[in-house]
């Protein structure tokens, strides 16, 4: 089995769902920057912990049942 295809399937059965897309363009360029194998790991961490964050709000948003996603830049503020 391939190293992408071994790392891909512990993130799986570990449930970090977003490593196995990030994890090797996360390295190139922390390989490029010259960091260490503790900053790549951090990188990682954190990349998993900001889209577990934004599933979580949008997971609470479809839940509480809010009315559609509307902008200030699309209401018109004519009519008000």
């Amino acid at each position: 089995m391939l190293l992408h295809e071994q790392i891909e399937h512990l993130c799986e059965s570990l449930k970090l769902n977003s490593i196995p897309t990030h994890w090797s363009s996360l390295a190139e360029k922390c390989i490029a920057q010259d960091k260490s194998y503790g900053e790549f790991l951090l990188s990682l961490l954190k990349c998993e912990q900001q889209q577990r964050d934004e599933r979580t709000r949008n997971l609470l948003s479809r839940m509480a049942g809010f009315p559609a996603h509307k902008e200030l830049n699309t209401f018109d503020f004519v009519v008000v």
